[in-house]
């Protein structure tokens, strides 16, 4: 519960950021951050909007905090389907 907090995915996403900026004649974290990390997350992103079928749809999606904060991106700026915290079903409310 604690890791899907706003402030924690965003958090966890800075990892990335600073990964991204490793290496310097050979950028190895910039290589590796975009072309392993966004580019699998972009798979991931593709492969859900191609499950919706109707607006009435539901879908719930489960994979690592670390994963979150572009998830969560993608998905509202795509402006394709609302998104709901999990925080909502896992405590019954």
């Amino acid at each position: 519960m604690w890791l899907n907090l706003p402030e924690n995915w965003k958090t966890n996403h800075r990892m990335y950021m600073h990964l991204a900026c490793v290496g310097s004649r050979e950028p190895a974290g910039t290589v590796w951050t975009a072309w392993y990390w966004y580019y699998g997350n972009l798979l991931i992103y593709k492969n859900l909007t191609e499950l919706i079928r109707s607006n009435r749809e539901r879908i719930l999606v489960l994979y690592g905090a670390g994963h979150l904060y572009l998830h969560h991106q993608f998905l509202q700026e795509s402006g394709m389907l609302a998104v709901e915290p999990a925080e909502k079903y896992l405590r019954g409310r």
